[in-house]
């Protein structure tokens, strides 16, 4: 995959009469950024004067380039980002993000922008893209895949009775051959007219499984409000406006990737005052979907039967939309209308997917010696077949929905993790013949960054309200990952759980090593930690019907009491420690005083969850010494291994009971979270059962978390 340099134009208001203008230049190759402007920048717009030279877009382009160009700073800068760039041989990709208080903005015609240097438009050649950047409230995960894997839906609407309404007659046949063409090598369900391409029809294809829609129809912007020219049951038309269908779309639980806006009018108006935002591309783009290809003024389908072969022919090269649309607005460069396509993002790449052969990279995994507790490589679980998924699904959740591209560092195997995190996300997952955990662990700094990219907004700190992002981050990864494996080797997965605290330590008790693959990235640094063990054999479901039982287990005294009571067991008898419990409580959140963590995932049928025992560093140090006559000073690695044993066997003797209840659950392997002030958190809906005791040596809290499947 070729990189490009980026070059981000952000634009606010100054005043009441001017607007200030950064430029911010990013290396394709790595994550170093460069600020291209010094000190404050601003230039006037003379909107009046745009205005009436919208019927002559080269005018109007040398005009606008005139304005934003102004201040020599911002020449120069723009200059010295282009030659970069070349000198670095890297193709540029600029890309326009205009802040709220300047949202008059968007109603221009950035798309003639000219060559500050040169008498020529900016964005209609092969070395310079251009895209318009928008932020929305939605942050739904998108399933990222390759070229192979997309599908599509063309509707073409064509109303009989359409020409009393003022427009021409839509040939649906012609229009559908020419989709046919377009999306050739796709997938595509077609609605091409005869009363079938209306809204609930449009909408029942896309539950079905869409990632590009390829809409034609008529529309027009009346009185600031978007309308498209459907069909009903009849054939007759049906108008629906803008915000009905950005609402649907927005209540939809998946959307396509990119919508493609074949109507005239559908990107905005040139009529003076109008707010570019309230045109149906930007309104979609602000509902959820990432990208939207729309038409802004009265396009010529003559323009559009050039442009969209050669942008879908373009766009199966690299699946970068902006280099697509740049070379496909070339194409018509000598017709009136070449201007108005008009690409909205709200990813920062601008790439639709990955073409099919990079996701068939080959990671070639280090070796590793055999050691007590750990196999050769030959002996461990099929960790080869799932790790180059996994890292191909990282590059596109990073280059696609993030904006920026993952660069691979190291990758071992080791034993416990050497690395200080302050945010983790962790899943577990399970298949019939092995089961494992996938970490994401992150500094901080990253994962404000990884926040920002996806909000448009500077993020100071992780917060309840967003530090889930990073658990739906690693939902994304490990299930885009999922579609490259054979069913064989098919996994369920457990809702994410988010460790936040400073330089906390995340270690793996098993019988094999786990594998850690450092990344560097615009937004910092990040590792991905994976560990798989082998299941001997597969679980027998109980014959005894327990779903009711599972269904309120977090609830029902019975089906907490066995885990209750087999620690205060083992904690008396076999640690031989004086205990009291202190309460039983509910928690969507914990927050525990105690410096390590043991969690373990638990596997039934029905039912996926968590077991997590917290201890103090004291109850820790002495539960060691007591077990191993061996007296610690601090908390290593046998320590945890220690706790780690504990929860084991606690969890264990609660099974024989759970077992003669009629439940039967697999558990995962534990693991370890070290560090002060950790936060935990679920991903689900459930809250935690909590149970806290006081011992003769400190503290420790059993928590449980379950959610039905």
């Amino acid at each position: 995959m070729s990189l490009l340099a980026e070059l981000e134009i952000k634009i606010g208001r100054h005043d009441d009469k001017d607007y200030e203008i950064d430029l911010v230049f990013h290396r394709g190759d790595t994550d170093a950024e460069t600020q291209l402007t010094r000190g404050r920048c601003h230039f006037h717009l003379d909107l009046e004067t745009l205005v009436a030279l919208s019927s002559d877009p080269e005018a109007y382009g040398r005009a606008l380039s005139v304005a934003v160009f102004e201040d020599p700073k911002v020449r120069s800068g723009f200059a010295a980002g282009r030659a970069k760039a070349s000198a670095l041989d890297l193709r540029l990709n600029v890309r326009l993000r205009i802040e709220p208080e300047a949202s008059e903005l968007h109603g221009l015609h950035w798309e003639t922008l000219h060559d500050p240097e040169e008498e020529r438009a900016l964005f209609s050649g092969e070395r310079i893209f251009f895209s318009r950047y928008l932020t929305g409230f939605d942050w739904r995960p998108t399933q990222f895949k390759t070229e192979r894997a997309v599908t599509a839906v063309a509707m073409i609407a064509a109303p009989y009775d359409v020409e009393d309404y003022g427009f021409c007659h839509i040939n649906a046949a012609s229009e559908k051959e020419q989709a046919e063409i377009c999306l050739k090598g796709i997938p595509t369900r077609v609605l091409a007219s005869g009363g079938s391409a209306g809204l609930e029809n449009l909408l029942d294809q896309m539950r079905e499984g869409c990632d590009i829609l390829y809409l034609v129809c008529h529309g027009l912007l009346k009185d600031g409000e978007p309308w498209l020219w459907l069909e009903n049951e009849k054939g007759g038309t049906a108008r629906v406006s803008g915000r009905q269908l950005a609402d649907r779309f927005a209540d939809m639980h998946q959307l396509p990737r990119l919508v493609i806006l074949i109507s005239c009018q559908s990107g905005g108006n040139e009529e003076k005052g109008i707010d570019m935002l309230s045109a149906l591309g930007p309104r979609l783009a602000q509902a959820g979907v990432p990208a939207v290809l729309a038409m802004q003024g009265r396009v010529s389908f003559e323009t559009i039967s050039l442009f969209l072969p050669l942008f879908f022919k373009e766009l199966r090269r690299e699946g970068l939309l902006s280099r697509a649309v740049a070379i496909a607005r070339g194409r018509v460069r000598e017709r009136p209308d070449w201007w108005m396509p008009i690409l909205f993002t709200r990813f920062k790449s601008g790439r639709l997917w990955q073409p099919s052969k990079e996701s068939k990279e080959s990671v070639a995994l280090p070796e590793v010696k055999s050691q007590p507790n750990t196999t050769t490589l030959a002996e461990r679980p099929p960790i080869e077949a799932l790790i180059n998924p996994i890292l191909g699904s990282v590059n596109h959740v990073f280059q696609s929905f993030l904006g920026m591209v993952p660069i691979r560092k190291d990758i071992k195997f080791q034993q416990i993790s050497t690395a200080l995190y302050d945010i983790t996300a962790e899943l577990s997952f399970k298949a019939e013949t092995f089961e494992g955990n996938l970490f994401l662990c992150l500094p901080e700094k990253t994962a404000l960054s990884l926040i920002e990219s996806i909000f448009g907004t500077k993020a100071t700190e992780v917060t309840d309200d967003n530090k889930d992002l990073i658990g739906e981050i690693t939902n994304m990864i490990i299930g885009n990952a999922k579609a490259d494996l054979p069913p064989s080797q098919y996994f369920k997965l457990s809702t994410p759980t988010i460790i936040s605290g400073k330089e906390h330590l995340v270690s793996v008790f098993s019988r094999y090593t786990f594998l850690r693959v450092s990344f560097d990235s615009e937004a910092g640094p990040f590792d991905i930690n994976m560990n798989v063990d082998s299941i001997k054999e597969r679980m027998v479901k109980s014959a005894t019907n327990s779903s009711y039982q599972i269904e309120n287990f977090m609830f029902e005294p019975k089906m907490v009491d066995p885990l209750l009571k087999s620690a205060e067991n083992i904690f008396t008898e076999f640690v031989g420690l004086k205990l009291k419990k202190k309460g039983v409580g509910m928690k969507k959140e914990l927050a525990p005083k105690f410096e390590l963590s043991a969690l373990l995932n638990v596997f039934t049928d029905d039912v996926r969850g968590k077991i997590i025992i917290n201890f103090s560093d004291r109850l820790a140090l002495a539960a060691h010494e007591k077990l191993l006559d061996e007296k610690k000073d601090f908390i290593d690695d046998d320590v945890k291994d220690t706790v780690a044993e504990l929860v084991n066997i606690i969890t264990g003797n609660a099974k024989v009971t759970y077992s003669k209840m009629g439940l039967v659950y697999r558990l995962s392997i534990p693991y370890v979270i070290q560090g002060r002030n950790q936060i935990i958190s679920s991903c689900s809906q459930e809250s935690f059962v909590t149970s806290i005791y006081w011992t003769n040596m400190g503290y420790f809290e059993i928590c449980l978390s379950f959610q039905k499947r």
